[in-house]
């Protein structure tokens, strides 16, 4: 039984963790490097040197009534939302064909998954689903309730039949990507009645909803309409060019190129996927406001910033703190998730920035030499460095420290850390490794910059965190000496050789993880190391991180959205603990080449466990203490995502202070916060 369930794990996290990076990447694929818009322009200059401002722009254009959008539609109708990513294959809309950039508006405002999640509460809720699963007493049959009442957008009904269909689809076509972890999980699938579908799983499973509902950026089961795509010749080689939807709103053109899609309310809309669930879930009845979504590609940094201050654009995936600077002090209806002010950005994205160490290369093999390393840098100037301090702490290394998971799981763990010593084996006393400290600091930091940040412990747990690592040279040096590293001179050595820690970070996107890296690095050349630092297109940086051709690099396998963690360690290889030499592939979720027997056990033990099962908690906690004790991997931060809004047009945005779900534009969550959006006029 044990290494079945090995053999399902492997086959289910394969798939789940490319999907968790890239989740946090903001699409399902990573395009070719000449369509990935560059995140790092710094907005154009207008200070001189004292300081002042020269030649101000102008305020921006007030609305204009009637006024109609380039695609033929009112704007005070239409939210306009950028692109993370422009598509490499305009106008292929189906979810189930390799390459389809879902990310782009066709998972947001197309599709309906079997359940969805709000961010905000770490809850799922079903949409297509009426329920959650009900099991057998073994796991291993479990019952899936489908709503009724729900229809395409051609008018047919939505059904378990369409559900039923979409599983063995994936099931029975070897084509499909997934087809394989699927085997692996599922022993059959079939619609016992039209709203009703039965699943029958190889060994017990107790974690349906989980696993084929969203729990972060999107899912892969997306319900498919049986009616149009048994017809196709080839369902998971159909561009599926004209759409038939499941939500709201349906495709009414696209640009060849690439650079927009229009969509349109239905006009049964009260029928769609949507609809239901807002009328069921959220206690929402009235139509959206916004008849018309434009999702589009805007241009490079300056060309953004200008489309967003010139209020041609309501939503912005990511920015930096020197373009929110920028925008904010140039059209005062911009705003972050703080609002127009410091910090702008949400901590809250569930995929934390760090450094993983390459457990399979000596000394970083060595938990004596990670924690070295941990000690060595200066977490306020790194923060600093990183986001102007902008961030919440995020040091744990497995866990993603969200607001939710800060009252769940760190802050029931302050004593424990508070406790917690690395002995490096000298004869001298242990070394006391945690900070409490860095909020205050940080806030005073910020407050000699001249910024206003207020003085109430919530507010500043929420901003920065509840601690982070101390900085202790004289301990880091104590940690590197008994992992065999020598000082001679200026120079460090590590068996008879001159050594050097060779890291990597992606060059191309993901500015944090990008950043973290190069503050580490000037943390470690300050602490005396000889360091490389190289930074790789995205393809190239995958490849050396799968392939373990880094000492550090600056990959992100934390995650957090629900409590029950088990899809987390899933996906990050957690119950792998031998992995094959430097230069061959090993499980893509787990960069560290790192494990133990202990720890693959708790994850083994957890996967058998109901969510709901109190020792789900139990063990999630042992886990969490065991792999800090290792530190395979450092947190710097949580993942910040910079999402500017406009609310020229359109108001009822999530915020810190109106917090009804996540600033999260690219995941398939966002047609429920779109309904929600109002006008400002």
């Amino acid at each position: 039984m044990k290494k079945r369930i090995l053999a399902i794990l492997l086959a289910l996290a394969m798939a789940f963790s490319v999907f968790a990076l890239t989740a946090c990447n903001g699409d399902e694929v990573i395009p070719p490097d000449d369509q990935i818009e560059d995140t790092t322009t710094p907005p154009p200059d207008t200070n001189d040197d004292n300081g002042d401002t020269e030649d101000p722009p102008p305020p921006p254009p007030e609305i204009e009534v009637g006024a109609m959008t380039e695609v033929g539609t009112l704007r005070s109708e239409t939210l306009i939302v950028e692109y993370q990513f422009r598509p490499g294959n305009p106008g292929r809309f189906n979810p189930h064909m390799a390459g389809t950039s879902r990310g782009t508006g066709v998972h947001q405002f197309m599709w309906s998954h079997l359940y969805e999640i709000n961010t905000s509460r770490g809850e799922q809720f079903p949409e297509i689903a009426a329920d959650f699963p009900t099991s057998n007493e073994d796991f291993t049959v479990h019952t899936l309730p489908i709503r009724e009442g729900m229809y395409w957008s051609d008018g047919m009904p939505i059904t378990a039949h369409d559900v039923a269909y979409t599983f063995n689809l994936i099931l029975t076509n070897e084509e499909h990507v997934h087809h394989a972890s699927y085997n692996a999980l599922l022993e059959s699938v079939e619609a016992t009645s039209d709203f009703e579908v039965t699943l029958v799983t190889n060994d017990p499973f107790p974690r349906i909803a989980q696993r084929f509902g969203v729990v972060l950026w999107g899912r892969e089961m997306v319900i498919a309409p049986k009616h149009i795509f048994e017809a196709m010749e080839n369902p998971v080689m159909d561009e599926f060019s004209d759409p038939v939807t499941s939500t709201a709103w349906v495709v009414h053109s696209f640009d060849p190129d690439g650079a927009w899609i229009r969509l349109d309310l239905r006009e049964d809309w009260e029928r769609s996927t949507t609809a239901v669930v807002m009328r069921e879930v959220y206690g929402i009845t009235d139509p959206p406001a916004a008849r018309h979504i434009w999702m589009r590609s805007i241009g490079d940094d300056t060309a953004r910033q200008m489309a967003l201050i010139n209020n041609e654009v309501d939503a912005m995936v990511e920015f930096t703190p020197e373009m929110m600077r920028f925008v904010t002090e140039r059209n005062p209806n911009i705003e972050g998730w703080y609002g127009p002010y410091f910090p702008w950005g949400t901590s809250d994205d569930p995929c934390s920035k760090g450094l993983t160490f390459n457990a399979g290369v000596a000394p970083f093999d060595n938990p004596l030499m990670r924690w070295g390393l941990v000690l060595a840098i200066d977490f306020d100037e790194a923060s600093m460095a990183v986001f102007e301090g902008i961030g919440r702490s995020s040091p744990l290394p497995f866990l993603t420290i969200t607001g939710a998971a800060q009252e769940i799981y760190l802050r029931p763990m302050l004593p424990w850390l508070e406790a917690l010593t690395v002995d490096p084996g000298d004869g001298g006393p242990p070394i006391p490794v945690w900070d409490g400290g860095y909020a205050d600091r940080m806030a005073e930091i910020q407050r000699a910059r001249g910024i206003d940040i207020p003085n109430d412990r919530a507010t500043l747990d929420g901003m920065f965190g509840l601690g982070t690592w101390r900085y202790d040279p004289e301990g880091a040096m104590r940690l590197f000496e008994a992992a065999g590293l020598e000082l001679r001179g200026d120079d460090w050595f590590f068996e008879g050789e001159p050594f050097v820690i060779n890291m990597i970070a992606m060059a191309d996107a993901e500015v944090q993880a990008g950043r973290t890296v190069l503050a580490a690095a000037d943390q470690f050349r300050k602490f005396g190391f000889n360091v490389n630092v190289e930074e790789q297109i995205s393809a190239t940086w995958i490849d050396n991180n799968e392939l373990g051709h880094f000492d550090i690099t600056g990959s992100w396998p934390t995650m957090f959205v629900t409590q029950d963690i088990a899809a987390d360690l899933q996906a990050g290889g957690w119950w792998v603990y031998e992995y094959p030499p430097i230069g061959e592939s090993h499980h893509p979720g787990n960069m560290m080449r790192f494990g133990t027997p202990e720890i693959a056990a708790i994850v083994l033990e957890k996967q058998t466990i109901p969510p709901e099962d109190p020792r789900t908690f139990e063990l999630a906690m042992e886990f969490l203490k065991l792999v800090t004790e290792e530190m395979p991997w450092v947190g710097f931060h949580g993942g910040i995502k910079f999402c500017p809004i406009n609310t020229t047009y359109w108001t009822n945005w999530p915020s810190a202070e109106n917090n009804y779900d996540g600033p999260w534009w690219w995941w398939s969550c966002f047609k429920y916060i779109a309904w929600q959006l109002q006008p400002t006029t």
